[in-house]
């Protein structure tokens, strides 16, 4: 009995509690930051480059302001990015025509310091090379006999020993290797190493690319940003609008209205046969709202009555959007009557199922005692009446 009577307990506040952990809040209740404003006013900063915008996020520019994948990280005024797990230096960035010149981190203070990961800005999804690029293979930890027989030059490094640098692809048996992108016309002969150094830390321009979605945003005085979860451009509007004005309002148009004047008596009107005995005045020119924003029929009929200011009725576009700061309020106010209905409900099962489990209890034990009694009393009255049956010695 109290087994089941537990079981019973547990599984409504199971319920109770998994009601509550699955259930969808609007994403407005839940979070009321206006990204149009964290967006625009949250640029990155660092060092040399400064203003940066979509699609690009890092330091106080948060994750929704920019695509994932460009990441901007700010170290001692340096600015990096990471493309493909692999670290480059932003040496440039050109917001006008969409391009960076980025070169490898690892390799801005020499050839010495490699890490053994390979150059691949073709293969990213999110960055073009605007120049056509070539590549340059620096081998290291080699012997003598594994060094190429031509179009090389070798250096040597104090952690990796004797190495190697060509203009190819190379693969070959030493400790370890690198290729690295350079312009193609930056150098033809690997013979000057100075040269091939200055060239390595110069970099190369890479190029983004603003997707139609996000043109068409910004056109429409809005924000750009980027949607993890459908993997794809957003745009913030403002005001939580969800679509943003790509235009000025047209101006109202003018309706000609009769005056009050105008109007004939009343006599005249049960009598049409009788001319009127003066030409009636011109009319007055009223300004009429735009489509957008006209009143209803009935107070267009009737414009010399002033419409009190309880029924104005609200914009239109308050109409269509219900994500307005008032229904935002709303919203929150009914998320916290349900969640406090939830806990005062399980609170109040709780405190029934204790109840009820003391009840049993209690009352198992004063049945146990009253039969325990009722023996006695039986044992009591059968010495009383027999005798004791132990034997007398």
């Amino acid at each position: 009995m109290n087994s089941q009577l537990f079981s019973r307990s547990t599984f409504l506040i199971s319920s109770f509690f998994t009601t509550l952990i699955f259930m969808e809040f609007p994403a407005s209740t839940l979070c009321d930051s206006d990204w149009y404003s964290t967006c625009s006013n949250n640029m990155f900063s660092c060092g040399e480059i400064t203003n940066v915008g979509y699609p690009f996020w890092g330091a106080a520019r948060p994750e929704a302001c920019g695509i994932s994948q460009l990441e901007l990280t700010c170290e001692k005024n340096d600015t990096t990015i990471e493309i493909l797990f692999v670290s480059y230096r932003v040496l440039e960035m050109n917001t006008r025509t969409k391009t960076l010149t980025i070169a490898r981190e690892d390799y801005v203070n020499g050839i010495c310091s490699p890490i053994f990961a390979n150059s691949s800005i073709l293969e990213s999804k999110v960055l073009d090379n605007t120049t056509l690029l070539q590549n340059l293979t620096l081998v290291y930890g080699c012997r003598e006999d594994q060094l190429p027989g031509k179009d090389y030059q070798r250096f040597t490094c104090p952690k990796y020993g004797l190495g190697y640098l060509v203009l190819a692809d190379e693969c070959n048996q030493c400790t370890g290797s690198v290729r690295l992108l350079i312009p193609s016309d930056s150098i033809t002969d690997v013979k000057n190493l100075s040269l091939v150094e200055q060239t390595i830390k110069a970099g190369y321009d890479v190029k983004w690319n603003d997707s139609e979605a996000c043109s068409a945003c910004t056109r429409s005085n809005g924000v750009c940003g980027f949607n993890r979860t459908s993997n794809g451009p957003t745009c913030y509007c403002p005001y939580g609008s969800k679509t943003c004005r790509s235009s000025p309002p047209p101006p109202p148009r003018v309706l000609l209205v009769p005056s009050p004047a105008a109007q004939p008596p009343q006599s005249q009107l049960e009598n049409t046969s009788t001319p009127s005995s003066s030409p009636p005045p011109p009319p007055r020119v009223l300004p009429v709202p735009s489509p957008a924003a006209q009143p209803p029929q009935s107070q267009l009929e009737n414009a010399s009555t002033p419409m009190p200011p309880s029924t104005a009725q609200p914009p239109q576009s308050q109409l269509e959007n219900p994500s307005t700061p008032g229904s935002k309020r709303n919203l929150t106010v009914k998320v916290a009557i349900g969640i406090s209905t939830v806990v005062a409900g399980i609170i109040l099962i709780s405190i029934v199922a204790f109840y009820n489990f003391k009840r049993e209890c209690l009352s198992c034990g004063q049945w146990s005692y009253g039969r325990k009694t009722r023996n006695e009393q039986k044992v009591e009255a059968f010495i009383r009446n027999y005798g004791s049956l132990a034997p007398k010695r």
